[in-house]
């Protein structure tokens, strides 16, 4: 379970989604899903109990949802984060965690501290099971009503629906060489004069954007064709050497490494049909989700105010 196969309906309604890699057996051996939140058993290679893996990622996102980002990076002895807690130094783990946040420590509540510090323990047998969970002081404290929940969400939406446009941002300045488009080319730079529009220089198809399969990494914008793709090449020269636009669409890939990380993304740039704009969606192929959010936000912010459009109604 990741925060991407998490979803709200209309009504803000919890949806999960994506089960493909679920698993009923009392033992589990395999290693599948996102390293982020896998717990240390399987990063050790041991076998499992699907259920404590579960838990365990569960408390992932619980943290998240209140901290507003991760515990920690990956759940191993070697991880500065996660080793506070596998060598029981949980006053530590909240020490480090409560720095910058409004009220230090008290910004998480005790019964909250004490939840989650069950939930990521190093040694499954010590995690709550679901039933421990759903008596714990944090979950049976008082909850706002389906109303309330629809008046809050509707105000954060709003909220975010905001933020997400930068129109106030300057434009970058983009300077690019139409060879940076052709397949197989070898990219060593793209700076130099504008020789012709990308659009007029190679045949495209713009792909349609599907509100079904909207993501979380995605961003609108009103200007056109051409300055978006030519803003994308100017961003995939500046982070990396190893990138690769697509012959027939509006589309790139590339390979990024960050923190020892490495990450493969796709970027798509996509018609929204019957409206004046253009969804710039950003795809995570493979390396980890953490990383992958970093760089697109680094990448969204680089756009500047060319991202300026809300979301298709």
């Amino acid at each position: 379970m990741k925060p991407e196969n998490i979803m709200l309906d209309d009504g803000f309604n919890l949806k999960l989604a994506d089960f493909g890699f679920s698993s009923s057996k009392a033992q589990n051996e395999t290693r599948k899903g996102t390293d982020s939140y896998m717990s240390p058993e399987i990063h050790l290679g041991h076998k499992y109990s699907g259920q404590c893996a579960d838990l365990f990622a569960a408390g992932i996102i619980l943290f998240i949802m209140v901290a507003q980002h991760p515990p920690f990076t990956q759940a191993t002895p070697k991880d500065p984060h996660y080793k506070t807690i596998s060598a029981n130094r949980l006053d530590l783990f909240w020490k480090l965690h409560s720095r910058n946040k409004p009220g230090g420590l008290e910004f998480f509540s005790e019964d909250f501290r004490d939840l989650i510090t069950e939930l990521l323990s190093f040694d499954p047998i010590h995690r709550p099971s679901l039933a421990e969970i759903k008596s714990h002081p944090w979950c049976t404290g008082p909850v706002p009503t389906y109303d309330e929940i629809k008046t809050e969400f509707a105000t954060r939406k709003a909220k975010l629906d905001e933020e997400n446009m930068q129109d106030e941002e300057e434009i970058p300045e983009i300077n690019v060489d139409p060879s940076v488009f052709i397949k197989n080319t070898v990219h060593r730079g793209i700076g130099g004069d504008v020789l012709k529009s990308t659009v007029a220089t190679i045949e495209r198809n713009e792909n349609e954007y599907v509100p079904e399969f909207k993501r979380y990494t995605q961003f609108f914008s009103d200007a056109k064709l051409d300055k978006l793709f030519d803003a994308l090449a100017l961003f995939a020269d500046q982070v990396t050497t190893e990138f690769e636009f697509a012959p027939e669409s509006y589309s790139a890939t590339l390979n990024l490494l960050k923190d020892d990380y490495k990450v493969v993304m796709t970027v798509n740039i996509l018609k929204v049909e019957g409206e004046d704009k253009h969804c710039i969606e950003v795809v995570k192929n493979s390396g980890d989700r953490f990383v992958f959010n970093d760089i697109y936000q680094t990448m969204k912010k680089f756009f500047g105010g060319l991202v300026n459009a809300t979301e298709p109604k």
